[in-house]
């Protein structure tokens, strides 16, 4: 017998026009947040992909010559134009709301715009990193008590698709991200992502195309320029894994950025060391604290 869908099975629903996507968008710019919680993906998945690309760049590194881009893996149209725009409507809705006061805590940061190239607006769900030392006195890392909220359904969906296109599986799943928002001039200055999270983790761009930069040195030349022996555009609607020497002996960076642009970065919490429960809803239910 072949892998058909068997005699009787319904045919698999049609994906939404753009009329469609154009409508839920507007419905999102006035959701509740409770809403925002239920409300699903509108799928219309890219026709034919491409094919995944990987990278190459040997350096010295500890005496040994080594593809410091390793576990480097960008995966073009992981997301179509219409599903962008819902999604964009959302994490844009997501924003105002935190803006209002309305997300738990820590969710939401918003910029200090007069701290230029590092005022960008973050919104972190399932859970709270701490950049830097705080005046509590905690260190970097993943602050488990810190209530924030948690994942919505549609991102929950949006990593149900990366999953189908074999970017995770069930071990390596994330539960957590951060949505960050960039405006001209905008940066990330180089750094390593913190332990507290497992590898692979994933950032996902959207809205303009701009460069990430990989180097186990990277310059820092001024305030948002950098200087890195290797660049990568980042296409919109794509994905990029970071993974073995990629994610943990090259630094990255992303200069300032010339437009608009918005990430999400899916991470998946380290048991190991941030034992917690991931927070879930948008009052950070079900979770939290150490078990």
């Amino acid at each position: 017998a072949g892998g058909g869908t068997g005699a009787g099975a319904p045919p698999p629903p049609p994906p939404p026009s753009a009329a469609e996507v154009e409508r839920a968008a507007t419905a999102l710019r006035r959701a509740s947040l409770d809403e925002l919680y239920e409300v699903p993906l509108l799928a219309a998945p890219p026709p034919r992909p491409p094919r995944p690309e990987t990278f190459s760049m040997l350096e010295t590194v500890k005496g040994r010559k080594l593809n410091v881009l390793q576990g480097l893996v960008l995966h073009r149209e992981v997301l179509s134009s219409l599903e962008q725009q819902q999604l964009l409507a959302f994490v844009r809705r997501m924003a105002d709301h935190g803006d209002e006061g309305a997300l738990v805590n820590r969710t939401y940061s918003a910029p200090r715009r007069w701290m230029r190239g590092k005022g960008r607006i973050t919104v972190q769900l399932g859970c709270c990193y701490n950049y830097a030392a705080d005046r509590q006195g905690n260190p970097p890392g993943i602050l488990p008590n810190e209530k924030v909220a948690g994942l919505p359904l549609l991102l929950e969906q949006v990593v149900d698709r990366m999953a189908r296109r074999g970017i995770f599986n069930a071990a390596t799943r994330p539960d957590s991200c951060i949505i960050n928002f960039y405006q001209e001039g905008d940066c990330i200055p180089p750094h390593i992502d913190h332990h507290d999270f497992t590898r692979p983790f994933v950032t996902l761009s959207l809205v303009s195309e701009q460069s990430i930069l990989f180097g186990p040195n990277i310059k820092i030349l001024a305030e948002g320029e950098f200087e890195a022996p290797f660049s990568l555009p980042l296409p919109v609607g794509s994905v990029l894994v970071l993974d073995g020497a990629g994610a943990d002996i090259c630094k990255h960076c992303v200069p300032g950025v010339s437009e608009d642009r918005i990430s999400i970065t899916f991470r998946r919490i380290d048991q190991r060391r941030a034992r917690m429960t991931p927070f879930k809803g948008p009052w950070g239910e079900q979770g939290g604290g150490r078990r």
